[in-house]
């Protein structure tokens, strides 16, 4: 079953909103989209570099967006949660894999903000 990355991309972008302004173009949807689409075997954009920057640029960008989330209010409060995505994060070493996590960082990040119900 193919995975739906303008989907994920979406998800991964909401959860950098959490901690990142929304005009901020550290909130950007392409970084997932496209390590995910490459990881596909679709190479559409030649000019983004190898499969690996992309999902290199993807993960350093969850990293970071969990470590502040372990740090920002309401999220602090699920820490340690936040803390073993990041282990999790590091160790990973595909974009399916973080995709699974950004799903489920925005889940528990969604239940303390109360800004959706999954």
């Amino acid at each position: 079953m193919s995975l739906d990355t303008y989907m994920a991309g979406r998800n991964f972008e909401n959860l950098l909103r959490k901690v990142y302004p929304s005009k901020s173009v550290q909130a950007n949807k392409s970084l997932l989209e496209n390590a995910l689409t490459m990881e596909q075997g679709h190479n559409f954009a030649r000019h983004l570099g190898s499969a690996e920057k992309q999902f290199t640029g993807a993960q350093n960008k969850l990293i970071k967006t969990l470590a502040k989330l372990c740090t920002t209010k309401p999220y602090n409060s699920a820490s340690k949660y936040f803390e073993e995505l990041v282990d999790r994060t590091e160790r990973c070493n595909s974009a399916v894999s973080l995709h699974e996590i950004v799903e489920n960082a925005l889940k528990k990040a969604s239940s303390l903000d109360n800004s959706g119900s999954w």
